[in-house]
């Protein structure tokens, strides 16, 4: 074999082999991604659930209002606005809070870019976002805001 013929067996050797270290680099990339994705999931939906008793007590002040005969929502306000001793409204007001920033929290990861809508759909699905934020919470927030609220997480979710 002639010089020339060398240096092309050579050339094509490491076009291959550049070829390979792209391509296995790319699937090395494309894993990872995977795994920071299941890891943000993961960590949304741990987030959610150590939300559990702040929803069951927000659940828990709905129903109580309704078995009194009371709208929730006006009850809130109502006594929010009264007597803002009551432990009972304050613990709702509480509990609301924190329900309320895990979504807002949420929203502005999204919006820059570190988590996707799919994931959070995905992670914390349709009850999560309607039943618990959109139903609840979300109302709650805007009566404690009163002129200052924003529809920016209503919009989102």
């Amino acid at each position: 074999m002639t010089a020339s013929g060398w240096a092309a067996l050579f050339t094509g050797i490491g076009t291959l082999a550049a070829i390979v270290y792209v391509e296995l680099t790319r699937r090395l990339w494309r894993e990872s991604a995977k795994q920071r994705e299941a890891n943000l999931m993961l960590m949304l939906m741990e987030g959610y659930d150590n939300l559990r008793d702040s929803i069951t007590f927000i659940r828990g002040w709905y129903m109580e209002s309704a078995a009194a005969g009371a709208d929730p929502l006006q009850r809130f306000k109502d006594e929010l606005g009264v007597d803002y001793g009551n432990e009972r409204v304050l613990a709702v007001d509480d509990h609301r809070f924190r329900v309320s920033r895990f979504f807002v929290k949420t929203r502005k990861l999204v919006q820059g870019g570190y988590l996707s809508e799919t994931m959070v759909a995905s992670a914390l699905g349709g009850q999560a976002i309607e039943d618990v934020f959109l139903k609840m919470v979300d109302p709650l927030d805007s009566i404690k805001a009163d002129h200052n609220y924003g529809l920016a997480d209503k919009r989102f979710y």
